[in-house]
């Protein structure tokens, strides 16, 4: 029985989704999370005057308010998910553009 070799590309696209979901979560899903946890937890009026999530463990914000565990974990896991959604679809797409095509003819 011989199995057919394995696609490189899809290989190759499939490997950089890891790396790629990452690089997008901490540089655009992580901000943005933070941006809706704040609206979340008490409105964008106070993102605006400066309220922000503060660095470390348990998740609080700027003015020292705990935030709960269902919007650190929806907004966290959101954003995460997002991020490999994202990359998945990216990694999809450019497939679909570079595969080789079957010459008929």
């Amino acid at each position: 029985m011989s199995h057919p070799a394995p696609d490189r590309l899809k290989i190759l696209l499939l490997a950089a989704v890891g790396p790629v979901s990452l690089v997008l979560f901490l540089t655009v899903m992580l901000p943005l999370r933070n941006y809706l946890l704040v609206c979340w937890i008490d409105g964008s009026r106070f993102y605006d005057a400066g309220l922000r999530v503060a660095p470390g463990k348990p998740t609080h914000l700027s003015d020292g308010q705990l935030v709960g565990i269902v919007p650190d974990l929806v907004t966290g896991f959101g954003g995460f998910g997002a991020a490999v959604l994202i990359s998945l679809g990216v990694a999809a797409v450019v497939y679909a553009l570079l595969r080789p095509r079957s010459r008929s003819g």
